[in-house]
């Protein structure tokens, strides 16, 4: 009697946890969100986004024949796009350039793999900073794992 009295319950909590699972895949994001944050108060950033559909694509191809989205970033804004995990597996930053009436330096990002560098449902942050004498002008790339606050 005792055994009975453990296996019900094991068996009851065994059904719910795969029943879980199961509505959390059902629930699981099939997108991931690249964010642009441009951390300048004064220029624009002009940005070329490059994208393929195969994660395998290697970098001098998606910089060749990606597809292309051209991006401007306001000087103090943040600008957000939404890709299916389906229609794009690799993407970078080919080209951004601040747009000060001086000069126009230029930055790059690597190229970011699904599933190697980010999964569905991840956030994947571009934040763009200069100097004050503008000549420093960089990216930095960040992930926000989905789930995480």
């Amino acid at each position: 009697m005792k055994s009975r009295a453990i296996i019900i319950p094991v068996a009851i909590l065994s059904s719910a946890l795969v029943g879980c699972q199961a509505l959390l895949d059902f629930l699981a994001p099939n997108s991931f969100t690249v964010t642009f944050v441009n951390d300048s108060d004064t220029y624009d950033v002009e940005l070329t986004l490059a994208t393929a559909e195969n994660e395998n694509t290697p970098e001098d191809v998606l910089q060749l024949l990606g597809d292309e989205r051209n991006i401007t970033v306001g000087p103090g804004q943040t600008v957000v796009r939404v890709f299916n995990c389906d229609a794009i597996g690799a993407l970078m930053i080919e080209t951004a350039e601040l747009q000060s009436p001086l000069i126009q330096p230029d930055t790059e990002s690597g190229v970011w793999r699904l599933s190697e560098d980010f999964v569905c449902g991840d956030e994947i942050v571009f934040t763009f900073t200069h100097s004050d004498v503008l000549i420093d002008f960089d990216v930095s790339e960040e992930v926000r794992t989905f789930g995480t606050p």
